[in-house]
């Protein structure tokens, strides 16, 4: 698996191609806090990064570079990256110039799923990309089967 600082810079990158402006946004920041607030309130892990964060007056969701949590009223989810086999965004776009938050479900490899918040309007495009980035980086590696390698000559 990557890094986490490289996944950080790809993810950054990806964003960054997007031209976002932060200003159009309501609900969502990319996250200039202080790693180590953000380290004790969501727990992270050692190495983790926080990339994107979410929130209004009830719950507040980051999305890391290995994880989405979501705290809701002291009750906290979570889901890492490399268990995301899908997401389902449903529909949730609304008009661009006035956004409001939806719900966006992760489906896992076992079939569960966890549902998190999302922007609509011009920040959802920024997060789902953020999403996307960071599964395919962290996605594991094909298990070998057992079948005998290939090799050229």
């Amino acid at each position: 698996m990557k890094s986490d600082k490289s996944i950080y810079n790809n993810t950054k990158a990806a964003i960054n191609r997007l031209q976002p402006k932060e200003t159009d946004w309501k609900f969502t920041k990319l996250n200039n806090e202080d790693p180590e607030k953000i380290k004790t309130d969501f727990d992270l892990f050692k190495k983790e990064i926080p990339i994107i964060e979410i929130a209004d007056k009830n719950s507040k969701t980051i999305i890391t570079t290995r994880r989405i949590i979501e705290v809701n009223n002291s009750i906290k989810r979570t889901v890492k990256f490399q268990d995301i086999v899908r997401y389902d965004f449903g529909n949730f776009k609304g008009e661009i110039e006035n956004p409001e938050l939806k719900k966006f479900r992760t489906i896992d490899y076992k079939n569960r799923n966890e549902t998190f918040q999302i922007e609509t309007g011009k920040a959802a495009i920024v997060i789902m990309t953020t999403l996307n980035t960071i599964k395919n980086l962290t996605k594991p590696p094909a298990p070998n089967n057992g079948s005998p390698q290939i090799t050229g000559s």
